[in-house]
């Protein structure tokens, strides 16, 4: 009887760890910020680059466009389970390539054993007797009670007091998401110059009554006058996060909305 309360609590125990590591796992994918950055950078060559991960660094996908070269990398933990296969992709090209230039010269050759073989003149066959042909039937003359058109429908929609006010829900919460959505932080530094000098100075005196362009916290957008011809650098770059919790939220007010599913409905019948 010992034996067998032991093995029961055993069981009870392990099971309420599991469960308690499937809510914890839960709970850090709702509520653990999500991070993006994206970062531009305009020189002799653009790249773009952009990055997504969480707060404890549990995964990281980045994406990274220089030119017409692209890479990108998803890692979970420490394993990489996505990166860049430019290089097979190179040798997959060269093989295909290849594989076309036999291709062409066994039609090559084929041809020429054709036009070494002497042809044999055709007999001339014998015509068949054209028939009549048939007019075309006219199409037929669709029913009267024709679907509404577009205009017609949009009209409706805004005569109808239960769809607007889906519409409104609909905008409320796609204004609530961008808010949260927005970006937290920005950065960006610049040099450039005109090639003149007065000009660059007269850009540089417009730029500086703009409050935001001023250099502060590593920012900055500067002339660079030790340059001879056209220069223009430029990297810029937004950061934000988003829980994953919001979005859920979203989506369940949105779908037990009593006038959004009316609005859905509405677009059901009138499809």
């Amino acid at each position: 009887m010992k034996i067998l309360l032991l093995i029961g609590k055993v069981l009870g125990f392990g099971f309420l760890g599991i469960l308690g590591l499937l809510l914890l796992i839960l709970f850090l994918v709702l509520f653990l910020p999500i991070c993006y950055d994206i970062e531009g950078i305009y020189e002799e060559k653009k790249a773009l680059r952009v990055r997504l991960y969480d707060a404890f660094r549990i995964f990281s996908f980045s994406l990274v466009q220089e030119g017409a070269d692209g890479s990108s990398d998803l890692r979970v933990l420490w394993m990489h389970f996505m990166q860049d296969e430019a290089e097979d992709e190179d040798v997959e090209e060269v093989e295909d390539d290849e594989v076309v230039d036999e291709e062409e010269s066994e039609e090559n050759s084929c041809f020429e054993e054709e036009a070494t073989q002497p042809s044999k003149p055709e007999e001339p066959k014998p015509k068949k007797p054209s028939k009549p042909k048939k007019k075309k039937e006219k199409a037929t003359s669709e029913p009267k009670e024709q679907k509404d058109d577009l205009l017609d429908k949009i009209r409706r929609l805004l005569e109808d007091e239960e769809a607007k006010a889906g519409i409104t829900v609909l905008l409320h919460e796609l204004a609530k998401f961008l808010r949260r959505l927005a970006p937290k932080r920005y950065r960006f530094r610049g040099e450039f110059y005109t090639g003149d000098p007065a000009t660059t100075g007269q850009i540089t005196g417009f730029l500086a009554t703009i409050p935001w362009l001023q250099p502060r916290k590593g920012n900055y957008l500067l002339p660079d006058f030790s340059r001879e011809e056209f220069y223009l650098y430029g990297r810029m770059g937004i950061a934000g996060s988003i829980q994953l919790v919001c979005v859920v939220g979203m989506a369940l007010r949105i779908f037990f909305n009593r006038n959004v599913r009316k609005l859905y409905a509405y677009f059901k019948e009138n499809d």
